[in-house]
């Protein structure tokens, strides 16, 4: 498959010690920050004084706790941060199937949790291209800040869905196949959908290309990795749809920047084969959809890259000239092209926030191209104020939410 950038006061503390060790933390009055005329005798070898637990040394209210703003509880998993772990960086790939970290100086606590791949550590700083692969939905739980300085591949690679997404064809958005018309027509498979719907596939004639893939997974709640295309008519042993691209969720109970880029595209769907068994030919199969972008942190600022766009359907083959389609492209920053190859049927664009998936209309040699993916979904869920971006306009337009 090709994998193409197309685009791209000051308070003083009382605390005081009860005879049972109870600690009782509040905020003292002014007097005694600088040992003033209210200033009280805590116990000691000198035989100073314990104030009650409700008492204060000028008869008013007791001491009252600094409630401070709520913990950050992370979204998809009843896992909470570790505050034993440590600083991460130096990272190269994540394998959320065998649960391994490469090119990290440290060994970080990486386990599985109902089926999501959650990763703790403290800060994390991504400073190297890092790759994500996986059966699992990866979940980051950093305890410090995340800082994202390179760039973040969690997307499918044809076939091969990304962490947590659905293979050719899977998914509650999968494209559905193209079929086989008259003596030796077929038309496309359809792309894959989730934030937004797919493309159809081509069609020849009156036969129709493979169904547009669904939108599905609208809700907070919902974590799901991008959907498949469907396989093109006639395909081949080995001719697919694209899989679909992965979900990555980072939750920092700090802050997150992302000056860097995080991708989970869609795959590009195969280009029609020249020859099948029963002397036909095969038409492209549609692009995997977009996968999940999730981040949640009090404070999120964006000034790179973020993407979940569909992959690129394939090209239809032309037997006649004994030529195989060309595979769409795997989707990254820009738009993922279909496959096009000259005297065959185009591939359609996969989607973007900006560009719907294609359906491809031209047919050359009756075998028609595969639709293109549809997007995936971004959220950015802070606290009060909404996350910043003031970089690229994320692809597609995230959702920016303040519940956190």
């Amino acid at each position: 498959m090709v994998r193409r950038f197309a685009s791209s006061g000051v308070t003083a503390a009382l605390v005081l010690v009860a005879a049972c060790g109870l600690e009782i933390t509040g905020t003292a009055p002014a007097g005694l920050a600088d040992g003033g005329a209210d200033a009280a005798t805590l116990p000691g070898a000198d035989g100073g004084v314990v104030l009650p637990a409700d008492a204060s040394v000028d008869g008013g209210p007791g001491p009252t706790p600094d409630a401070g703003p709520a913990p950050v509880v992370p979204s998809h998993t009843t896992e909470r941060f570790d505050a034993a772990a440590q600083d991460l960086s130096g990272v190269t790939a994540i394998d959320t199937g065998t649960l391994t970290v490469t090119g990290s100086a440290t060994t970080p606590r990486f386990e599985d949790h109902a089926g999501h791949a959650v990763l703790y550590v403290k800060g994390w700083t991504v400073d190297a291209p890092l790759r994500i692969t996986g059966t699992r939905r990866l979940v980051v739980l950093a305890a410090g800040a995340v800082k994202v300085d390179a760039f973040v591949d969690a997307g499918a690679f044809g076939a091969s869905p990304g962490p947590g997404g659905f293979g050719p064809g899977l998914g509650p958005g999968a494209g559905g196949n193209g079929i086989h018309q008259g003596a030796d027509d077929s038309t496309g498979g359809g792309g894959g959908g989730f934030g937004g719907l797919g493309a159809v596939g081509g069609n020849v004639g009156a036969a129709k290309g493979g169904v547009a893939g669904m939108t599905y997974g609208a809700a907070l709640t919902d974590f799901f990795g991008g959907s498949g295309g469907g396989k093109g008519g006639d395909s081949c042993a080995g001719d697919t749809g694209g899989a679909g691209g992965g979900a990555v969720q980072i939750t920092s109970a700090v802050s997150i920047v992302v000056g860097g880029a995080i991708s989970v595209g869609g795959g590009g769907g195969s280009g029609g084969c020249k020859y099948v068994a029963n002397a036909e030919s095969a038409a492209g199969s549609g692009g995997g959809s977009g996968g999940t972008i999730f981040l949640e942190a009090p404070e999120i600022a964006i000034t790179g890259n973020l993407a979940a766009n569909g992959g690129g359907g394939g090209g239809g083959s032309n037997y006649n000239s004994d030529i195989d389609g060309e595979d769409g492209d795997d989707a990254m920053i820009g738009v993922a092209a279909g496959g096009t190859k000259t005297s065959t049927s185009p591939g359609g664009n996969g989607g973007t926030g900006t560009s719907l998936p294609v359906h491809p209309t031209t047919v050359v040699a009756n075998n028609a191209g595969g639709g293109g993916g549809g997007v995936g979904r971004i959220r950015l869920r802070t606290r009060v104020v909404a996350a910043t971006v003031s970089g690229p306009a994320p692809s597609p337009a995230p959702i920016l939410d303040t519940t956190l």
